[in-house]
């Protein structure tokens, strides 16, 4: 099996189940140092000393990444370990379910401070070495609750995790450094074990995570496919996808998407479900765009013949 990331050194956030511990062994699998990082210390140094047993080379270090604190000591350690850090999955993450009204204030700042704060702070931390190297990767796992709102508290802190990937890799173009976000709908770990439905395996999403580690994309959105798993759709357009195709993804597959559970988003097409709707995303898409411009020049001031004229 090629190993393309070896020399590398990643860091994984969550790795003590589900996404992150598979993630883990996929980096280690390609060549890669890994650091593993969770709450849970047992499970960890097992998911740990499971990639040292495929010669994969590891260290664990239990962290809450709630903890600006802890994240500082996490990446001490890693650069003890190996001396830089070149790959950042921030994985961890807790659900919700509460009712606002019935969540205490902690609670709040729990799910913020590890779904959205930890990713930043963590992303502070390993950032300035990586800009001094130009090289290096980062890799958020976010959700499709960070797209579509749907329990407040997860949903904030999705959409905030989503915001800071998408406007970190803008601040970052031509650094050497990439940014990466997943956006998966239900996958089959342990916070999801109360569905019945039919659901994607982690290695899906882990097996995404690393290729945008060596072929970043700015986004790859999750959906929920009710065909069958494991859908290649190589290389196709609207033009090209027959009616198997539209069957079993509910929509075209355009522009190479290669899983019914993961789509690129990317220009050239997507998965969008459709002709019909994936025009009404580009229409969208331009308005949004012109919004934007808008919305920049009327909180800007505008100095006119030395006038300073404000647009509203």
């Amino acid at each position: 099996m090629p190993k393309p990331l070896i020399g590398e050194v990643a860091i994984v956030t969550g790795a003590s189940s589900g996404i992150g511990a598979v993630t883990a062994r996929v980096l280690a699998a390609r060549g890669a140092n890994v650091v593993l990082a969770a709450r849970r210390r047992a499970e960890l140094e097992a998911q740990a000393r499971a990639i040292e047993a495929d010669a994969g080379q590891s260290i664990a270090v239990p962290v809450d990444v709630a903890d600006p604190d802890q994240v500082a000591r996490l990446v001490e350690r890693a650069l003890a370990a190996f001396g830089k850090v070149d790959v950042l999955v921030n994985n961890a993450g807790i659900n919700w379910s509460r009712p606002l009204a019935r969540s205490d204030a902690d609670d709040i700042v729990r799910v913020v401070g590890i779904d959205l704060l930890g990713a930043m702070v963590l992303t502070r931390a390993v950032l300035p070495g990586m800009l001094d190297r130009r090289h290096g990767a980062i890799v958020s796992v976010g959700s499709l609750s960070g797209r579509v709102a749907m329990e407040p508290l997860y949903s904030a802190a999705k959409y905030g995790l989503r915001g800071f990937s998408l406007s970190l890799r803008r601040q970052l173009a031509g650094s050497g450094v990439s940014v990466s976000l997943v956006s998966p709908g239900n996958i089959r770990t342990a916070m999801t074990g109360h569905l019945q439905a039919r659901l994607p395996e982690p290695d899906l999403v882990a097996t995404t995570i690393a290729d945008l580690v060596t072929r970043p994309r700015r986004e790859v959105v999750g959906r929920a496919g009710r065909g069958r798993p494991g859908l290649r759709c190589q290389g196709r357009d609207a033009r090209n996808a027959g009616p198997e195709d539209r069957g079993m993804v509910g929509g075209v597959c355009g522009g190479g998407c290669r899983d019914e559970g993961i789509e690129e988003e990317r220009k050239g097409g997507t998965c969008y479900g459709g002709e019909k709707v994936f025009l009404l995303k580009l229409v969208i898409k331009y308005v949004d765009v012109f919004f934007s411009f808008f919305l920049f020049f009327s909180l800007t001031c505008l100095e006119v013949g030395g006038l300073v004229i404000n647009v509203i």
